[in-house]
Parts: C-alpha cells; sequence; structure tokens
C-alpha cells in the first residue's frame, strides 16, 4: 500500500514561515541586535546544515594532499612551482596543501586558490573544475 501525502504550497509556506519564527525567537539577544533570518534564509541555513553534516559523515569531497597533487598532470605541478618562486599566493598554497593532511575539495580555499591559478594563466577553468570535481 502506498500512501501520498500532498501538502498544499500555502500551508508548506506557513509551516516555514513558523519554523523561521520560532527559530528567530530561539536566539539569545546581542548588542547590536542580530537580523533575525526570513523564512527564505532559515531554509538555506537547514539545507547547508544538511548538507555540511553529509559531507562530514561521509567524508565526500575530501582527499590526502597527496591524491590531491597527483590531480594536476607533472606538467601543470611544474609550471606551478616555477610560478611560486615569484609569487608569494600561490608559494603560501602549495605550502598549505603540503602542510595538510588531507584536502576539503569543496572548501573556499581550494577555490578560491584555484581560480587564482586560473587568473595567472596556469589553469583552465575545465581544467580547475574537474581537479575539483568529487
Amino acid at each position: 500500500m502506498v500512501i501520498t501525502l500532498t501538502i498544499d504550497d500555502s500551508v508548506r509556506e506557513a509551516g516555514i514561515a513558523a519554523a523561521a519564527s520560532a527559530h528567530n525567537a530561539s536566539q539569545p539577544v546581542t548588542d547590536p541586535p542580530t537580523a533575525p533570518l526570513t523564512p527564505e534564509q532559515y531554509m538555506q541555513a537547514m539545507v547547508d546544515g544538511a548538507a555540511d553534516s553529509y559531507v562530514a559523515m561521509h567524508r565526500v569531497g575530501i582527499v590526502s594532499s597527496g591524491e590531491y597533487v597527483l590531480r594536476f598532470t607533472a606538467a601543470e605541478n611544474a609550471a606551478i612551482g616555477v610560478a611560486a618562486q615569484a609569487d608569494p599566493i600561490i608559494a603560501n598554497s602549495l605550502a598549505r596543501v603540503r602542510s595538510l593532511g588531507e584536502v576539503q575539495l569543496y572548501s573556499n580555499e581550494m577555490v578560491q586558490g584555484m581560480s587564482y591559478l586560473v587568473a595567472q594563466g596556469l589553469l583552465t577553468q575545465a581544467r580547475a573544475d574537474e581537479i575539483l570535481a568529487y
């Protein structure tokens, strides 16, 4: 037997608004006051929290530093190494990757670092996307 429950959009929206309101009411009073979340912001926070929990639980998008380096071709690694000698941002990024035991491919640090390599002409955006794919 299959039971299907259909919830009207207005009922769903009212429920989300009520949940956001309850969340806002449960927050501590701060000085200056923190702006309350809109229902849309509340739902996005819930979705983000669920995604973060899933990633942490299943270790999605996390590779060892060695595995991360192996995602680059020998030519890419060589070009980045040469560029690091003249560019402190690239040199610092390489040092960070080497010091980490693992790399979170989806992290802002990795995405911004990859964007910098693209901006410096060391990788194409398509190649950067391929390296960060999980």
